[in-house]
């Protein structure tokens, strides 16, 4: 889900605002955002094979 969330808001971006410099920053934003939620994601999957694997 956070991969269409972030796909969709670089679409609205590359859609809506024509400041060249505001577009940059904000695919820049959004990009570090999309890894951020990928750590996550990858921490959630070791935390739930720790529980299983203790349960």
């Amino acid at each position: 889900m956070a991969d269409q969330l972030n796909r969709e808001a670089i679409g609205h971006l590359f859609e809506e605002d024509h400041d060249p410099i505001s577009v940059i920053k904000w695919n820049e934003i959004y990009n570090l955002l999309e890894e951020a939620t990928d750590r996550c994601e990858d921490v959630a999957d070791i935390l739930e094979s720790i529980v299983l694997k203790h349960a």
